[in-house]
């Protein structure tokens, strides 16, 4: 028998809502928060700059661009850009039975990562400075920086 299992999560005041399909061009600056819902399935582009996001739906843009702010994963999230970068003041969450998909590397360079779900990344992780924590399954090629990963759960490299 195969089951699903979906948590509530909260992403607090949301400025503005995805709750079915959407492919707008959205920028998501300071103070501000963009959602999608459980139900919803963002296709469109991004820009955040110091905002939040908050997925508990899809999250697959066409283009997306991370300059600053806090991203939450509780739904399932993939991302095609050939780097991310958390700089300080940037931080991404990946809840509990949450996944994300990243087709690049990802980069802790001052900023934080956590992880309670699984991370599914197509080249390297590169834990430079700031904070990763891991209580999930990380999936990637190449790890850099193990030593300043907080690791309880399952780091599988190449």
């Amino acid at each position: 028998m195969l089951g699903l299992k979906l948590n509530a999560q909260n992403c607090g005041t949301c400025t503005s809502s995805v709750n079915n399909s959407d492919t707008s061009i959205v920028v998501v600056n300071a103070g501000q928060t963009f959602c999608v819902d459980t139900m919803g399935v963002f296709n469109g582009r991004i820009t955040v700059n110091g905002g939040s996001i908050c997925v508990k739906g899809m999250f697959n843009p066409q283009s997306f661009n991370f300059n600053s702010g806090v991203i939450t994963n509780s739904g399932n999230m993939t991302l095609n850009v050939s780097a991310l970068v958390l700089n300080s003041g940037s931080s991404l969450t990946n809840n509990q039975d949450a996944i994300l998909n990243l087709n690049g590397t990802l980069t802790i360079a001052g900023g934080s990562f956590a992880n309670n779900g699984i991370l599914n990344i197509d080249v390297t992780l590169n834990a430079n400075s700031g904070a990763l924590t891991n209580t999930g399954i990380i999936n990637c090629t190449t790890v850099n920086g193990i030593s300043n990963i907080a690791n309880t759960g399952n780091v599988n490299s190449n």
